[in-house]
C-alpha cells in the first residue's frame, strides 16, 4: 500500500507539472510589460518589476532579482518568497495598482541618482531628539550610512529624496532597526536634512551639519 501511495503521488506531481506548464504556456506574455515598474508599499519599502523576454522578475529594496511564476494573466507565484504578487491594472493601463503580502501600492517614478547627485546627500546629519549624529558618504558607487557606534551600512534609493536599508530578514517589516531617510532640500535645491522613520519611531529630524 505504501508503494502505491508513493507511485500515486509521484503520478499527481507530474500531472500537476505538466498542467503547471501547459497553463504558462496558455498565458500571453506581451502584456506582462504594463506590469513593469518600480511599486512603493510603504517608506523605503519598494518593490521592481521587470519583464525579461518571456519571464516576470522581482526585486525588493537591496535585494538579489528572483523570477515571478505565472498562475493567472495577472497573478504570479514568487517561489523565492512563498507569495502571490497581483496586478490590477485601470482601463487604459496607465495606471497599476500591485497587491502583494496583503499590501498595496501604486507604481512610482523610480529614483537612480548618479555620482554627482549622490554627492547632495553626503555630509553630517545630527537630531537634537536623538543626541546622536549619522555620516552618509559614498562608497563602491552608493550611499552609505555610517555611525560610530553601528559601523555602516548601504543604503538604496527608493522614490525621489528616498534611501532605505535593505529589505533582509522578512523584507524587513518586522525587523527592528530597519531604517528609511527622507532628505529635505531648501528652495535653492540644496539638501538641509533628513527624516529617519524606523520601527517605534517616524520622521525624526536630523539636521545637516556640514
Amino acid at each position: 500500500r505504501q508503494i502505491a501511495t508513493i507511485v500515486l503521488h509521484e503520478e499527481m506531481s507530474e500531472e500537476s507539472a505538466v498542467a503547471v506548464a501547459r497553463s504558462e504556456e496558455n498565458l500571453d506574455s506581451r502584456e506582462w510589460g504594463d506590469f513593469a515598474g518600480t511599486y512603493l508599499l510603504s517608506p523605503g519599502y519598494a518593490l521592481t518589476i521587470r519583464q525579461h523576454e518571456n519571464k516576470m522578475l522581482i526585486r525588493t529594496t537591496g535585494q538579489e532579482e528572483v523570477p515571478m511564476r505565472p498562475e493567472t494573466s495577472n497573478r504570479f507565484f514568487v517561489d523565492a518568497y512563498g507569495t502571490t504578487v497581483s496586478f490590477k491594472p485601470d482601463q487604459d493601463k496607465r495606471s497599476v495598482m500591485l497587491e502583494f503580502m496583503g499590501m498595496y501600492a501604486k507604481r512610482v517614478v523610480p529614483f537612480v541618482p548618479s555620482l554627482e547627485e549622490l554627492e547632495a546627500f553626503t555630509g553630517t546629519y545630527f537630531s537634537e531628539e536623538l543626541l546622536t549624529s549619522y555620516d552618509f558618504i559614498i562608497r563602491d558607487g552608493g550611499l552609505v550610512l555610517k555611525h560610530k557606534r553601528r559601523g555602516s551600512e548601504p543604503l538604496y534609493p527608493t522614490v525621489m529624496d528616498q534611501f532605505s536599508e535593505d529589505m533582509a530578514d522578512d523584507f524587513g517589516i518586522n525587523q527592528p532597526w530597519f531604517r528609511s531617510f527622507d532628505f529635505e532640500r531648501a528652495a535653492n535645491g540644496s539638501i538641509t536634512g533628513c527624516r529617519l522613520s524606523v520601527a517605534g519611531a517616524q520622521d525624526v529630524w536630523f539636521e545637516k551639519t556640514n
